[in-house]
């Protein structure tokens, strides 16, 4: 919990000092989360409309550090054996971002860090269960540039969540 207090009051004070220094940046996006749970038992592969909000400091030319809200709606649907299955989830992630610009208006980027995730799995066979942890992420985008202080961001990220295979996000912000 104390570290998601840090996280929190690290966006805010980037968000209140945005236009005093260059090197801040705060952004929002939207886009399709996907999660994949396959087991012996269990097959379930849904999306639905995720979103994230974030912000951070870019320390140089070439490596940023970020972290934001991310939350990847209720992927619903059915699991397999006649069950149907909900799950939502939300999380903070804080990671390290390395840019490669290309030109003056576009730029590649990969990030890597930690997300603290909670989970609720609604299920019609066994009730609801919730969760949460933290673990490893990654991803990559690209950004198209217009002027000195707005750009157009369009990404994919994977967010390693225990006892799920896989739990994604791509989207454009």
């Amino acid at each position: 919990m104390m570290v998601r207090r840090l996280l929190f009051a690290v966006m805010i004070l980037g968000m209140c000092t945005a236009a005093a220094h260059a090197g801040i940046f705060v952004g929002a996006s939207v886009g399709s989360s996907g999660v994949d749970v396959q087991d012996s038992s269990v097959d379930f592969s849904e999306s639905a409309t995720g979103y994230k909000a974030f912000g951070g400091f870019r320390i140089m030319k070439f490596f940023a550090v970020e972290g934001g809200y991310v939350d990847f709606g209720s992927p619903e649907g059915s699991a397999g054996g006649g069950t149907d299955v909900k799950v939502s989830a939300t999380g903070w992630d804080v990671m390290g971002v390395g840019t490669l610009p290309l030109g003056k208006h576009f730029e590649i980027f990969g990030k890597a860090g930690f997300i603290l995730w909670d989970s609720d799995v609604d299920s019609s066979g066994s009730g609801s269960a919730s969760d949460s942890g933290n673990d490893f992420m990654y991803g990559a985008g690209v950004a198209f540039k217009f002027g000195k202080h707005l750009a157009v961001r369009l990404e994919y990220e994977q967010f390693d969540v225990s006892d799920i295979d896989t739990v994604d996000l791509t989207s454009a912000g």
